[in-house]
């Protein structure tokens, strides 16, 4: 076929260069027809390049051969037919016909060639790309667990934020803590398992009673239940597993007669206005925002740890103003963020596991930080007036 074409073979094609300018002439198309089938069917060429550069006539049986070795092709696993080198006449022919659509046209042989892959090149390639993704994975991890923190940060300074409107139109009050027993209520007292207006958070109240939404700072929020039930809640947080059955001290019946608490966040009870502690001469402590030394250092709410989280009062620690000691109590500080093995940690009263690890915490002053649990369970930054 040395008349009408060449071959040669270069990288995964091959290469066929056109030696006329015409592709009209019947016999001779039916002779090129039948070399290059011979090509896919006898020498089982999978890849062919066909190379335009010297032919400027083509008649309607030359396109029928190209279509038909497009197909035998496409129809071979690994198979591809490419055109190169069409001049502008013949290229607007395949525009009109809409061809360009069907086959595959590059403008040059180099062109052409460059997007063909070997076996043995697409497999270093692929290598490549696991070994790249080995390698980020690690960052893309690290840049979503922060992402996650972020938004838990968010939400804590929304809820804060919404705190320091309730004190501006309460009197420097905050709203109260939100505990599974109404400790310090004056008579009459409210049932226990109920939540009171004054809470922060309503997290017993029954949806068909208006659930969440009637917390006493969720106008300075939403009014939206869903929207609420995103800000109360950590991303991370997989609140189902608030499970107190299983938390050390919480019994069956106290289990029953209080609920679960579904959401990620609690108050520090010392910021209690209805005065939930006693200072050194043993009076009870009415905190009020302009009662508190050093605000931007002091603990309004924090994100506890899913193993201690029963209700929406954080209780870090027990005071005794008179004897100037300070006793680590259950509550624990959420590491969930920086570290794994949050949840799974015993806890033991007065040990503080974990005490490097860090969480989001917010401040009486409505900004949050990313603090160590060694400085959350810190009484300076607990105590709203005594340090």
């Amino acid at each position: 076929m040395d008349a009408f074409f060449t071959q040669r073979q270069e990288g995964p094609f091959t290469v066929v260069d056109f030696q006329t300018e015409s592709l009209m002439n019947q016999l001779d198309l039916e002779r090129i027809g039948q070399a290059l089938y011979r090509l896919i069917d006898e020498e089982h060429r999978k890849q062919i390049l066909l190379d335009f550069t010297r032919v400027r006539f083509l008649s309607s049986q030359a396109i029928g051969i190209l279509l038909t070795l497009n197909k035998k092709l496409s129809q071979t696993e690994g198979g591809k037919l490419v055109l190169c080198s069409v001049g502008p006449q013949l290229l607007e022919l395949l525009k009109i016909t809409r061809l360009n659509r069907v086959l595959t046209i590059r403008p040059n042989r180099k062109d052409a060639l460059s997007h063909g892959m070997t076996l043995t090149e697409l497999t270093v390639v692929i290598a490549m790309i696991v070994v790249l993704i080995a390698l980020l994975l690690p960052f893309l991890s690290k840049a979503r667990d922060t992402a996650t923190r972020i938004r838990c940060a968010s939400n804590l300074r929304q809820i804060g934020s919404a705190f320091l409107m309730y004190a501006e139109a309460n009197e420097g009050c905050f709203p109260l803590a939100a505990s599974r027993s109404h400790l310090g209520q004056q008579p009459p007292r409210a049932p226990d398992h109920e939540d009171r207006p004054e809470d922060w958070i309503h997290w017993r109240t029954p949806p068909n009673k208006g659930g969440i939404s009637t917390s006493a700072i969720a106008k300075y929020i939403t009014s939206h239940t869903q929207v609420l039930e995103q800000v109360f809640r950590c991303p991370l947080d997989d609140v189902q597993r608030h499970d107190a059955l299983h938390v050390s001290g919480f019994d069956a019946a106290g289990w029953a007669k209080y609920g679960p608490y579904y959401y990620s966040y609690s108050m520090n009870g010392y910021m209690d206005p209805q005065g939930l502690w006693r200072d050194a001469s043993g009076m009870t402590c009415h905190t009020r925002l302009r009662l508190i030394t050093n605000a931007a250092n002091k603990t309004l709410l924090v994100e506890e740890s899913g193993q201690t989280i029963n209700d929406g009062h954080w209780k870090p620690g027990n005071y005794d103003a008179g004897n100037g000691i300070w006793n680590v109590e259950f509550d624990r500080l959420s590491i969930r963020h920086d570290n794994v093995h949050d949840d799974d940690e015993k806890i033991v009263n007065s040990v503080v596991a974990w005490p490097d690890k860090r969480g989001n915490c917010c401040f009486c002053d409505g900004h949050v930080e990313f603090v160590t649990r060694t400085f959350a369970h810190d009484p300076s930054h607990v105590i709203a007036n005594q340090f």
